[in-house]
C-alpha cells in the first residue's frame, strides 16, 4: 500500500498532537504538585502556630520548602497549558502581568519567612498572615472553585 503524502502529513499531525497534549498535561501536573507542596507546607505551619500541632521542629523545613515551591511557581505558569485537569483559569495569562505580580510577591513573603526564627512567635505568624493573603488573593482571581 502506497502512502499519500497528505496521509502522511495527517499521521504526523496527529502523533505531534498527542505529544503536545502529553507534554501539557506533564506541565499541569508539575503546577499540581508545585501547589500541593505549597499547600500542605501552609498547612502545617498553620497547625503549629494555631496548636493543632507540636511540630515546631519541622517549621525551618516547611518554610524552606514552600520558599522553594514559591520560587518554582511562576516559571511552571508561564507557558498557557490548559489541558486534562486544571482549576487554572484563563485569566492567568490574559492578566499575566498581575498574576505574575502575586507570584513575585508570594517569593519573596515566603523567602522571609524562611529567614525568620519560629521562636519568633508574633514575627513569625504575621509573616505566616502576610503569605496566606497572597494565596488567598491568588486563588480568588485566578483559581476555578471546585
Amino acid at each position: 500500500m502506497r502512502l499519500s503524502k497528505s496521509m502522511i502529513a495527517a499521521a504526523a499531525l496527529i502523533a505531534l498532537t498527542g505529544t503536545a497534549f502529553a507534554a501539557g498535561e506533564a506541565t499541569v501536573e508539575a503546577r499540581k504538585q508545585n501547589m500541593k507542596s505549597i499547600g500542605g507546607d501552609m498547612k502545617a505551619i498553620a497547625a503549629v502556630l494555631k496548636g493543632e500541632s507540636s511540630d515546631t521542629a519541622s517549621l525551618p523545613t516547611r518554610t524552606k520548602s514552600l520558599a522553594d515551591a514559591a520560587a518554582k511557581s511562576k516559571a511552571l505558569f508561564q507557558e498557557k497549558v490548559l489541558v486534562g485537569e486544571t482549576a487554572a483559569k484563563p485569566e492567568v495569562w490574559a492578566e499575566w502581568d498581575r498574576f505574575a505580580a502575586g507570584l513575585d510577591a508570594l517569593t519573596a513573603e515566603s523567602a522571609k519567612l524562611a529567614a525568620l526564627n519560629p521562636a519568633d512567635k508574633a514575627a513569625f505568624g504575621a509573616q505566616v498572615g502576610v503569605v496566606g493573603k497572597i494565596c488567598k488573593n491568588c486563588h480568588d482571581t485566578y483559581k476555578e472553585k471546585k
